[in-house]
């Protein structure tokens, strides 16, 4: 059997930079809680992981300095992150931003785009069946609080 050729494809060189948009959503706008809160460090964090955590609070950082959008320099926020700075498709940091987008944190927009909420949802109970009973617990306490404030 004749061995084929190898197709005349060049690799897609490593993403070092996206176009950071916000992504609007009338119902998270107004009731999204704030990347920075203590509420994503008590129940996000246990269930996206630090990484995602901490991406998405220093999203949030560079909102309040440029509301429409900037240019994410990869390397250099995971470098600031400590992701190290492997830019690979399969690198932490690209993996990071893969896990915000499979949360609904973010969205990919083409190949150099990410659209991203300046607030993130609650957790669902599906996502909060991750966490120890007790977290389960002092989010049912929250929501409680929550509802209660709203009304």
């Amino acid at each position: 059997m004749a061995e084929r050729p190898a197709p005349d494809v060049e690799p897609r060189p490593a993403v070092t930079h996206l176009a950071v948009l916000p992504w609007p959503d009338p119902v998270i706008d107004r009731v999204g809680i704030d990347p920075r809160s203590p509420y994503v460090e008590q129940f996000w964090l246990g269930i996206v992981g630090p990484a995602s955590v901490l991406l998405v609070r220093h999203l949030a950082q560079r909102f309040e300095d440029e509301p429409d959008g900037f240019l994410l320099d990869l390397t250099h926020t995971a470098r600031i992150l400590g992701l190290g700075t492997s830019l690979g498709r399969w690198g932490p940091v690209q993996r990071t931003v893969h896990r915000c987008v499979g949360f609904g944190f973010a969205r990919r927009w083409g190949d150099e785009r990410l659209l991203v909420r300046r607030k993130l949802p609650p957790a669902t109970r599906q996502q909060l069946a991750r966490l120890p009973e007790d977290r389960q617990t002092d989010h049912d306490r929250w929501r409680t609080a929550a509802l209660q404030h709203r009304t």
